[in-house]
């Protein structure tokens, strides 16, 4: 939703890629934060999300339905490498 009002105001989407500017992965992702839940979600696909508990700082990979990586309070650097798995695993994938 946030990235489509972006778009709508004339915001320029830079999504999946390395940023040249300040060499950062930026994910292919629609964001969505559960704020009673205390809760991030990352689409990257039908198929793969990722849902982060901003409560407890679990992480975790799901790929159709199946919760295949946890990780624990990641770092911020560490964030953006299980983002790019997170990509990765939606494109290989594919459907």
């Amino acid at each position: 939703m946030l990235r489509a009002a972006a778009r709508q105001r004339g915001g320029i989407e830079i999504g999946g890629k390395r940023e040249a500017h300040t060499g950062s992965f930026s994910p292919d992702c629609e964001t969505s934060f559960l704020t009673s839940e205390n809760k991030m979600i990352q689409t990257f696909s039908p198929y793969v999300k990722l849902e982060a508990d901003l409560t407890s700082g679990k992480v975790s990979i799901i790929a159709e339905e199946e919760e295949i990586a946890v990780y624990n309070n990641p770092t911020m650097t560490e964030l953006s490498m299980i983002q790019r798995d997170a990509q990765n695993i939606a494109v290989q994938i594919g459907k």
